[in-house]
């Protein structure tokens, strides 16, 4: 205690020179403080950045057809095949975090059925029919119909009128009454209360082979065209009220939410675990659940088809999951796109291209900051028909004008702890120094090394810790000040760069830079401080007892000749030769003074 209460009366002893490096020392604090608040806010922003934004690029194929999803083109397959050592490259470069490829499934949905517009065969039907009553002058008959096997509506009892063909005028095939037979057409619209039916000859293929099926046919007779009807009739149910169905590992990276094409109006998205455990959850669109008027949390029975080539041809379409799934979401969106159901597997990622129906062929997740680089190794495949548009949401125009600004608060940091040691130096340097005699003397009455460093040590980090505490305190002052400068800043470059948002502004997200500064810079400037000076006062007054302690050597003389005329040691005048004598004596306190100025 003794050694510590002779410490702090030392630097009251000496009133101005305390203060005057005491307010050096607050202000380096300061600038150090406000230096580190920028460095972790500009951080933690580039930070949040990269978890807000999303980058992804969609994958295409430009062909005959383009953008029409619904096709099956052939040269997109020759294509990819042609070039699958590039695509697995451009797939396998590091930063690609995964690929998501295009669906080629479709689900039915138990008891719904399509009323868009963008129902292939929306009139088509197969009905199976009773009682006909041929009318020859106008050249249609009347029936009931038995059986919907397919329609749009359920016709079952209902009259309808149907249009008949060459057959009926020559005779050759007339209607009993009192029995059913086999009809395919489609229905006719009209604006009469009446339903008009136009029976067509269709050919219709399946695993067997190509068969034409006759409009009209009885059905008591034994003919393995009874058979064809009922699964023509599953096709068009396939066809007509099938719904593109996506297996995806990250829902809101696919290209229509990031183009907003669909958002999400209820319910909520997958979570981590529903990904990984394929829980038997779907997000469905809000036009699909108008239909059956279904609400979050209701469930849906879905049967799941895949097909290996053209989406609308039910030959190669095979069975590969049905189920029953709980609706957790819903989204809104435009034009054939909205009927569209999503189900969660982790599983749907994949390092490899396969051509699927329409052009579009997945997409790739990205880290943020290799956009540019996927892009460059993506260009000799654009001559081949591919095309790679990326989406950054904005990520490139958020961080680039951050990133220089992190450059300078570095090299700001950088000056302010370059300032700071010099000055800490200084001061150890002065105080040590100038109380050598004292720190021999204490040694040499029997004190121990670890009094004397007490001793030095106790004045030291009491400067120290006020400067520290009235540091923090001033740059505490300056942080909203700075924060605000910096935030006009970012808010003047953050549309500057759209090029990866492919010009279009409802891609582009905004991450306000909202600083705010965790204790922890406070007290990791201040510690930095105390660290700083005990180490240096250490080290000078371990530096002032070595070189009391140490045999004094022996230095040689050499004799020169004296020149009787040198009546002057030096041609300039005595005051000024001292100065620059105790300038070139003083070699750590000069550079330390002139760092510090400077």
């Amino acid at each position: 205690m003794t050694a510590i209460r002779n410490g702090i009366k030392c630097i009251l002893r000496t009133p101005l020179k305390t203060l005057l490096f005491s307010t050096v020392l607050v202000l380096l604090s300061a600038l150090l403080t406000v230096a580190l608040c920028v460095f972790s806010a500009v951080r933690t922003y580039l930070s949040d950045c990269d978890t807000y934004f999303h980058t992804i690029a969609k994958l295409e194929y430009i062909g005959a057809s383009y953008p029409d999803g619904l096709v099956y083109d052939r040269d997109l397959a020759d294509a990819v095949a042609e070039n699958a050592e590039a695509l697995d490259a451009l797939l396998g470069m590091d930063g690609v975090l995964y690929y998501e490829p295009d669906s080629n499934a479709t689900a039915l949905i138990r008891g719904i059925s399509r009323w868009d517009k963008y129902v292939k065969e929306p009139q088509r039907a197969v009905l199976r029919i009773s009682t006909p009553v041929y009318d020859p002058s106008h050249d249609y008959y009347t029936a009931i119909v038995y059986d919907t096997f397919y329609a749009r509506t359920d016709q079952t009892n209902m009259l309808i009128v149907v249009r008949g063909d060459e057959s009926f005028r020559d005779g050759s095939f007339p209607l009993a009454w009192g029995k059913s037979y086999y009809t395919v057409g489609s229905f006719i619209p009209a604006k009469s209360g009446i339903t008009w039916f136009q029976q067509e000859d269709t050919l219709f293929t399946d695993e067997t082979g190509t068969t034409l099926l006759p409009g009209l046919m009885e059905t008591d007779l034994d003919d393995p065209l009874t058979d064809a009807y009922k699964r023509y009739a599953a096709q068009l149910r396939l066809i007509n009220d099938g719904y593109r169905l996506q297996y995806t590992a990250s829902v809101e990276d696919d290209p229509l939410f990031q183009q907003q094409i669909l958002t999400v109006s209820e319910g909520r998205l997958f979570t981590a675990e529903e990904y990984e455990t394929r829980a038997p959850v779907c997000i469905l669109s809000t036009q699909a659940a108008g239909t059956s008027k279904l609400q979050i949390g209701d469930s849906i029975d879905l049967s799941v088809y895949r097909s290996d080539r053209d989406l609308y041809d039910p030959n190669t379409w095979q069975k590969a999951d049905e189920g029953r799934y709980e609706i957790i979401g819903l989204f809104s969106g435009a034009g054939d796109k909205a009927y569209r159901i999503y189900l969660p597997d982790a599983r749907a990622a994949a390092r490899t291209v396969t051509p699927v129906t329409g052009y579009q062929l997945g997409y790739v997740r990205l880290r943020n900051d290799r956009a540019a680089a996927f892009l460059w190794q993506a260009e000799p495949l654009t001559k081949e028909g591919f095309r790679v548009t990326v989406y950054d949401q904005g990520y490139a125009a958020a961080t680039e004008p951050m990133r220089e600004l992190m450059l300078i608060s570095l090299v700001f940091l950088g000056v302010c702890l370059l300032l700071l040691v010099a000055a800490l130096a200084l001061q150890s340097h002065l105080f040590v120094s100038r109380q050598r005699e004292t720190a021999l003397t204490m040694y040499a009455l029997g004190s121990g090394k670890a009094h004397v460093l007490l001793y030095f040590l106790s004045s030291a980090v009491l400067m120290v810790l006020i400067a520290s505490a009235l540091g923090s305190g001033v740059a505490r002052l300056l942080e909203q000040r700075v924060f605000g400068i910096l935030r006009r800043f970012a808010e003047q470059f953050a549309e500057q760069d759209l090029r990866f948002s492919d010009t279009r502004l409802t891609l582009v997200r905004t991450l306000a830079f909202e600083p705010s500064t965790p204790r922890l810079v406070y007290i990791v400037s201040a510690a930095s401080m105390l660290l700083g000076s005990a180490l240096f006062t250490a080290a000078f007054a371990l530096r002032s007892l070595r070189s009391d302690t140490a045999a004094p050597k022996k230095r040689r003389t050499i004799l020169q000749k004296v020149n009787t005329r040198a009546r002057r040691s030096s041609c300039l005048s005595g005051p000024l030769k001292y100065a620059i004598l105790s300038i070139r004596r003083g070699v750590v306190r000069t550079v330390a003074v002139v760092l510090l100025f400077t």
